[in-house]
């Protein structure tokens, strides 16, 4: 009898230890369960957060910023904007007023086309260009954020159109001719192409950029051996979608004639033909997911 009261007890102590140590588990188990479904409580909550961006602002002109979210069937919290890691805008719909601005410098907000969706900043400074945050927080009881970010170009754009200059408007067929093609001072510099006869030429093309009073420069050298016939050289210059600029002379094929009886001064290197275009474009929007 004293052996099985023995053995009546230790199973008895090894079940209540057992059942302890099922208790925690399942304590563990609901534990993650929960934050699992918090987990996907969130993603539900708050999707498809997307920055929407100019390509590049024309430095002193305006700039919408858009925030586009899904925020399903919970409502919004606020909104949050910042400038790398300072905020500079705020929207909380259940506070009166519902924006707030916070001063930093060379930002300036107009709160009449600001809302929980967008910012628009007014007259942006060149030294506004880096880095742009939007932060979305969904209300009680799950708070859940998300944040996006992207850069914003400010940029100077060229007063002025590309011009095109070659050492030589007439030549012998197999001669080399050398064009250079300079652009107007920005920020940044342009881009610049070459055509000839209306197909882009890539070959020996030199490109460069100088520093011209907190500016750059662009120019481009282009050397070809002239084939027979007419050439038309154009050279356009573009700066993301805001700028495209063009310059066009035409070259011309020298053909043996008698001597002209205005005697040796009288030559044909002049420029003989020039076609200009400049173009401002509207700017277009980036999306950031």
């Amino acid at each position: 009898h004293r052996q099985l009261r023995r053995c009546r007890g230790l199973v008895f102590r090894w079940w209540n230890k057992l059942q302890t140590k099922m208790w925690y588990l399942n304590v563990y188990l609901t534990c993650h369960v929960v934050l699992l479904l918090c987990f996907c409580g969130f993603s539900a909550c708050l999707k498809g957060l997307r920055l929407i961006m100019p390509e590049a602002v024309i430095s002193g002109h305006s700039a919408t910023l858009a925030c586009d979210y899904d925020l399903e069937d919970a409502a919004l919290y606020s909104i949050k904007w910042y400038r790398g890691d300072e905020e500079f805008y705020r929207y909380v719909p259940k506070e009166a007023p519902p924006t707030r601005v916070f001063a930093l410098p060379g930002i300036r907000v107009d709160v009449s086309q600001s809302d929980a969706r967008s910012v628009t900043l007014l007259s942006v400074e060149r030294r506004l260009n880096g880095l742009y945050k939007c932060e979305v927080s969904a209300d009680a009881p799950l708070f859940h954020t998300d944040i996006k970010a992207a850069i914003l170009n400010v940029v100077d754009i060229p007063i002025g159109h590309p011009e095109i200059v070659a050492d030589k408007y007439r030549y012998a067929s197999g001669e080399h001719i050398k064009a250079n093609c300079t652009a107007p001072s920005s920020l940044p510099a342009v881009n610049i192409t070459w055509y000839l006869n209306d197909q882009p030429y890539l070959q020996g093309n030199e490109y460069v950029i100088e520093n011209v009073d907190l500016l750059e420069r662009a120019f481009s050298t282009l050397t070809l051996e002239a084939d027979t016939g007419k050439l038309r050289l154009r050279c356009v210059a573009t700066m993301y979608h805001i700028y495209r600029a063009v310059d066009e002379i035409e070259l011309w094929q020298d053909s043996p004639r008698p001597a002209s009886v205005l005697g040796p001064g009288h030559n044909h290197s002049s420029r003989p033909c020039s076609c200009l275009i400049v173009l401002i474009l509207p700017v277009f929007s980036l999306s950031w997911r």
